[in-house]
């Protein structure tokens, strides 16, 4: 119940933050400083989710409490917030002349400097104690328990950003300083005990996580490739839509502008660190007979990074613009809002003046190029470091959780969790003279230094090239990932089947025979049957059934030349047997396209236990297109038999 009603009012919170801005169509004044901001004071969140929903959580929560004493148990429940939240935005225009350099070409332009503080603190609190006793008896019996939760979140971000205009107030770049402080933490604790025909017990568990990501510092700068006339666009057009273009240009038509800008460059460098903590204390281990505290599990690493990034302007927007394309929206005019707004409005600059005619600029309380290039930043940022960094952190999770839990099990079960591996007296021998534990192998990490403890092309890729020796490898997935994560780059553009599967799969006939249809499409709305029998009450009891299994396989190379454009044939040949009898299941061949299969080979089964098991086989070949063929589909299923050559099976 908590969370969602942080959400809700985080959520209100941000609503407040977003309220449209109004620029004024008047740019004659020599300066202008605006200075605003909003407060939040969260403990007031049950007040307003009361105000806002009309639910009182505190009445909720009493009428809770009462129930459960008319029941014959007690119960206390609490619950508090504390904290604030603080958004600034200061802005302040400097006339004094000077000049920046674009392309070599100094313009004469003056400033103006925004600054965002947001400062957000806040506690959760909460807690349950519950009692329940029956003294009828000669031996009292019952339980109490105790379970609170304390969870902390603290975010601080300070922005500076210097814009560039001339008097038009014509824009030719940003420069923008950065810095984010960050911290989440959350724990809980339980202690419970029960009691009955003469016997106690009690059991208690303290459980804290933290995380925490910090940009110290982060500097960026955007040049555009020439002026751009953003602001009087924005102030006064009604719908406005901006791309990047080769040439500037601005088209209009009556309350519509389109604005064409020269997007540029930007560049920057940062530093930027993360971390985690995890600790688990206070089971009563000694309780099992096992040593006290064996199950104190104390987990926290951090890492850190330095360096420098450089973008596209132009390829930064269309990508997000592609992302964006992704969405499915009911709103036909979501792609044509732009940054206009009400071309009606009316201000008042000053208490008992006029009114003053603007055009508000639905962009919120701030710049909207402020969070264009804050996304820039940590875009480029997150690229650069997120990957090493949660694989670095997860390592360290693994290992120690895993030392811990070794540990815990050796106490449990003894040398009876041991395996048939190449075991000794201190772990798995490695293949260089090394150790490694025996749950590490086959884990998919490199846990001996020279992969030794895990089997080629299944839970590692081997590079062709070696360091001192020894080959270097790569996880599965690095393969083909547009990426040279071995050294000499041959992990990528390699011929290779990464995997052969089975998919059993029920299929439905429709009433009149027209074809089978899955069980997603039953009562789904839309008459996937010629008679529509798909759609008719009870159609998943009603309909005839089969059980039809599918063989697949994913993973190769492209390697046409011509990007949309077939070169080559791709050909996956796959066998599947049955281990109990050694029975064929399938053996033939697959077209790939786009990296998965193209097609699909199906067979009924008759019906299905659950139990079944399969083993698999497969190669992908690479052929030259077919002489006369525009494309790969247009291949027939007897000449995909026919391919028959073979790479190195997978």
């Amino acid at each position: 119940m908590k969370t969602s009603v942080n959400a809700i009012l985080i959520a209100f919170l941000l609503c407040l933050s977003t309220v449209p801005m109004t620029v004024s169509a008047q740019t004659s004044a020599i300066q202008n400083e605006v200075a605003y901001g909003i407060e939040y004071d969260w403990s007031n969140l049950d007040d307003d989710f009361d105000s806002m929903t009309g639910i009182n959580l505190n009445e909720i929560l009493s009428r809770t409490m009462l129930a459960a004493t008319d029941a014959g148990l007690t119960l206390t429940v609490a619950q508090l917030s504390t904290g604030s939240s603080n958004i600034y935005v200061e802005s302040a225009e400097d006339r004094t002349a000077t000049t920046i350099e674009i392309d070599g070409e100094s313009h004469s332009v003056w400033t103006r400097a925004t600054d965002v503080t947001i400062r957000h603190a806040v506690l959760f609190d909460s807690a349950l104690v519950t009692e329940w006793i029956d003294s009828s008896g000669s031996d009292p019996t019952g339980f109490d328990g105790y379970l609170s939760v304390d969870s902390e979140n603290a975010v601080a971000v300070d922005v500076n950003m210097i814009e560039y205009l001339d008097d038009d107030y014509n824009l030719y770049g940003i420069d923008m300083d950065f810095s984010l402080a960050s911290e989440v933490s959350i724990e809980y604790q339980m202690d419970a005990g029960l009691e009955g025909a003469g016997e106690e017990f009690d059991f208690a568990l303290t459980f804290g996580t933290g995380f925490d990501l910090n940009v110290p510092e982060a500097t960026a700068e955007w040049r555009l490739g020439e002026k751009a006339p953003f602001f009087p666009v924005v102030s006064t057009y009604e719908d406005v839509e901006i791309e990047c273009a080769d040439d500037a240009a601005l088209t209009t038509s009556g309350s519509e502008a389109d604005l064409k800008i020269e997007c540029g460059t930007m560049e920057g460098d940062y530093s930027v660190s993360t971390g985690f903590t995890f600790d688990l204390s206070d089971i009563p281990t000694e309780n099992f007979g096992m040593d006290a505290g064996l199950l104190d599990i104390s987990i926290s690493d951090e890492i850190s990074s330095t360096g420098s990034w450089d973008t596209d302007m132009e390829d930064f927007l269309e990508s997000d613009d592609d992302d964006s394309d992704d969405d499915d929206s009911d709103d036909d005019d979501s792609e044509n809002d732009g940054y206009g707004g009400d071309p009606d409005a009316s201000i008042i600059i000053a208490e008992g003046g006029s009114p003053v005619d603007v055009v508000s600029c639905d962009c919120g309380t701030a710049n909207p190029l402020m969070f264009l290039m804050l996304a820039a930043m940590l875009t480029n940022i997150g690229e650069a470091f997120a990957e090493d960094a949660a694989e670095e952190l997860g390592d360290t999770f693994e290992e120690e959780f895993s030392e811990a839990y070794e540990e815990f099990a050796m106490a449990l079960w003894g040398d009876s969790m041991g395996g048939d591996l190449a075991e000794t007296e201190v772990g798995y021998a490695c293949d260089n003279g090394g150790y490694a534990e025996s749950w590490e192998v086959g884990d998919g990490n490199n846990d001996c230094g020279d992969w030794s403890d895990e089997t080629e092309y299944d839970t590692f890729y081997p590079c062709d090239a070696t360091v001192a020796g020894v080959t270097e490898g790569v996880k599965p997935y690095q393969v083909n990932n547009g990426m040279d994560d071995c050294s000499d780059a041959s992990d990528e553009n390699v011929l290779w089947l990464q995997h052969v599967g089975l998919d059993i799969q029920t299929m439905y006939e429709c009433t009149d025979g027209s074809r089978d249809v899955s069980e997603w499409s039953l009562n789904n709305g839309y008459d996937e049957c010629d008679d529509g029998s798909d759609e008719m009450a009870g159609a998943e009891d009603t309909l005839a059934t089969t059980e039809t299994m599918n063989v697949g396989s994913n993973g190769y190379a492209d390697r046409d030349t011509v990007a949309g454009v077939d070169t080559y044939c791709y050909i996956a040949g796959m066998t599947v047997t049955d281990p109990d009898d050694g029975g064929t299941i399938f053996d033939g061949n697959l077209l790939m396209s786009s990296g998965y299969v193209n097609g699909h080979a199906g067979e009924e089964i008759g019906p299905y236990d659950g139990t079944r098991e399969f083993e698999s086989t497969g190669h992908i070949s690479q052929y030259n297109l077919p002489t006369g063929l525009t494309g790969c589909d247009e291949l027939t299923q007897a000449q995909i038999d026919s391919m028959d050559e073979s790479s190195p099976e997978y």
